[in-house]
């Protein structure tokens, strides 16, 4: 018995390293606001970037680690793969100073039928004590996810600045996303 389970488990860590890679290599965008302030928009696979700052308690990050651990396992046993990314926004003022950041980070379970959106979370910091978030959230459906913020300049005696964003992601049957 123990020779069989031995063999299954080899032949299914053997046959995961044929899966195809899923990871997509996107640029960054940059768009420049009128008062010289811009937002940089990136991706990333796996795990957020600044998880340090999203994940301040190390109980939390023992936890992610076990889900990492547990979806691989998945994985492997279903042959199915569920690929994580995350787009960042962050804003800049025209000193090139980050004031503000958000991440939409989504999973998705994708077989070579389809992809579904399984989960979808948005988080924000913001660093500058002008900025406030006004709004926040994040929805899924299908094979897609959506992340929109509200973030507010209250700084008296100037005007009040507000942006607002929505930013997606798309997950394909191949586990693609864009």
């Amino acid at each position: 018995m123990k020779k069989i389970l031995c063999v299954l488990l080899c032949g299914v860590l053997l046959g995961t390293a044929v899966l195809p890679a899923f990871a997509n290599s996107v640029p960054e965008q940059r768009e420049t606001l009128a008062d010289g302030s811009y937002l940089v928009t990136s991706m990333d696979d796996d795990e957020p970037r600044h998880a340090d700052v999203f994940e301040e308690d190390s109980f939390f990050a023992l936890i992610n680690r076990i889900i990492r651990f547990l979806r691989e396992l998945i994985q492997k046993l279903t042959l199915t793969e569920i690929v994580t990314i995350s787009k960042y926004v962050d804003y800049y003022d025209s000193d090139d100073t980050l004031l503000w950041k958000v991440c939409l980070t989504a999973s998705f379970t994708c077989s070579k039928q389809q992809a579904t959106c399984t989960s979808a979370s948005v988080q924000t910091v913001v660093y500058d004590e002008d900025w406030s978030v006004v709004s926040s959230g994040a929805e899924k459906a299908g094979n897609s996810a959506t992340g929109y913020f509200t973030i507010q300049r209250n700084k008296s005696g100037e005007p009040q600045t507000t942006i607002e964003r929505t930013v997606t992601l798309t997950c394909d049957a191949n586990g693609n996303v864009t």
